[in-house]
Order: C-alpha cells, then sequence, then structure tokens
C-alpha cells in the first residue's frame, strides 16, 4: 500500500512539474490542465481528510465530554492513543505510523460556539508534503460557515447546508470559496527537481459532492481519491520553481461527472 500511495503521489508531482511542457497538440494542451486540476482535486481532498475530518470528529468530544475518548479513538482514529497537553489541548498519536495530531481549542470550547478557534497540526511519515508540519486554524464565521486558514493566511471557507458543524464531512453538503496556494516539495520523489506552486482562485462556490469524497481514517491512510465536484469555477495556476514557467488552468464544472477545461487558448470537456 505505503508503495502504492508513494507511486500515485509521484504522478501528480510529476504532472505538476511539466504543467510548463504543454502537450503536443491541442489534446495535449487540455490533457495538462486536467492534470493540473486533478492534482489540485487532490490536494482538497487531503485537506478535507487529514485537517477537517479529524477537527469535526474530535469535535463529537469537544461537544460533549461525557463522550468515551477511547470509543471516539476506536471509531475514527483507530489504534491511536490520547494524550492532553495543556488545557484545551490534546495530542493524538498513532504509533504504527509514528504520525502525531495535534488540537487545540484557542477560542471557545468547540467549533459552534461563537468566535470558537481551533488549531490543528499534524506531522507523519505517510502525510501529503502539502500538509504535514502546516499550521491550520477553523474559525467560526457565521451560522453554517467555518473559515480555514493556513497560519495567518485566508484558504477557505467552508459552507455547510446545516447551520451547525457536522460530525463528519461523509453525507455533508458543503461548498467553498477562497484562494490560496499548495507547496508541492518534489525534491523527496523526482531528483533534482525544484518545488511546485499550485496557487488556486475560486470565482463561483465549488459544491462538493459528499458520497465521492472518501475519507479514511487518519492518519496516514490515503490514497489518490480527487474530489468530484457538482458545480462552481476555480482558476488555477502552477509555477515550476526552478524556471518560474507556470501554466492557468480555468476549469469550470458542468456537472457531477463532467468538467470543462481551459488552458492555452484551448477549451475540452473531460470526465472528473
Amino acid at each position: 500500500m505505503k508503495r502504492l500511495i508513494k507511486g500515485i503521489f509521484c504522478i501528480i508531482i510529476v504532472a505538476l512539474l511539466t504543467a510548463c511542457e504543454i502537450g503536443i497538440g491541442e489534446m495535449g494542451k487540455t490533457r495538462t490542465g486536467k492534470q493540473i486540476f486533478g492534482g489540485w482535486g487532490n490536494d482538497i481532498n487531503n485537506l478535507f481528510s487529514t485537517i477537517v475530518e479529524p477537527a469535526l470528529q474530535f469535535n463529537q468530544y469537544l461537544e460533549n465530554p461525557e463522550v468515551e475518548l477511547e470509543d471516539l479513538l476506536h471509531r475514527h482514529f483507530r489504534d491511536a492513543t490520547i494524550t492532553e497537553t495543556g488545557e484545551q489541548s490534546w495530542l493524538i498519536f498513532h504509533e504504527n505510523s509514528n504520525s502525531k495530531l495535534y488540537l487545540s481549542m484557542l477560542h471557545g470550547n468547540n467549533l459552534n460556539d461563537e468566535g470558537a478557534v481551533m488549531r490543528i497540526y499534524t506531522i507523519g511519515r505517510n502525510l501529503p508534503s502539502t500538509i504535514a508540519g502546516t499550521v491550520f486554524f477553523m474559525e467560526k464565521a457565521g451560522d453554517g460557515q467555518w473559515v480555514l486558514r493556513n497560519g495567518n493566511i485566508f484558504l477557505l471557507t467552508l459552507d455547510f447546508e446545516s447551520e451547525t458543524i457536522p460530525n463528519s464531512l461523509k453525507n455533508s453538503k458543503l461548498s467553498i470559496s477562497g484562494n490560496g496556494s499548495f507547496i508541492h516539495d518534489n525534491s523527496t520523489t523526482v531528483s533534482n527537481s525544484a518545488k511546485t506552486t499550485l496557487n488556486f482562485h475560486i470565482h463561483r462556490d465549488m459544491s462538493v459532492n459528499p458520497y465521492a469524497v472518501r475519507l479514511l481514517s487518519w492518519p496516514g491512510q490515503y490514497y489518490y481519491n480527487p474530489v468530484k465536484w457538482d458545480n462552481g469555477s476555480v482558476e488555477l495556476t502552477a509555477v515550476n520553481q526552478s524556471n518560474g514557467e507556470s501554466n492557468t488552468v480555468e476549469a469550470l464544472i458542468l456537472d457531477s461527472k463532467k468538467v470543462s477545461i481551459t488552458i492555452g487558448g484551448v477549451t475540452q470537456e473531460w470526465d472528473q
């Protein structure tokens, strides 16, 4: 499984690295754009499964301290142990993968409190490089709305259909808006290659198909499974930091199965 995960991750990195090498012919152009769109979808899926989903699952305990922590761990974090590291701060450790998830409430007692802020930080050898070692914050911004920040940088607004945050993303109606960047450190998977920056700007809110967001238990138990979208549009720019070359892609969701990809003045429909 680890070999498969590593191999698929390499494919994604290579796709992003070669984003500046537009393929031969019109089909090659849009294929490059589709690879960039797929890489971004994988980044979002990793963000959902590694940061957002564990926060929602642990919030069940924060809302109801009577919940048995061992039961919570068994249901959501599989074979992990939990340690209280301070006031309103916890460490969830998974010995098999040597992964650590740090959660703390900076404001409020849980994510449904007015002005709530949760700090989320995770490290581990099997975690995506775009996630591991980065500090994220989830903040309540309004009824059914939470903001996700990367440090001090705004990243996404999560809009849920319900006014309270759900116990899981699975089967939850969710749309996202915002803009930001994912930095891919390719040096560990592709020799003599520089980092690739994948910038995104969501022009029309992206609604996610919750049944397609296949979330596995944290940590390290993820695989390449891009999010499927119901609607929305996003502009993506992949930049090869070794030479500064870039490609800009516009992706328009046509329906839950089709996406329109525009790159280099060429537009083509693809299966999501």
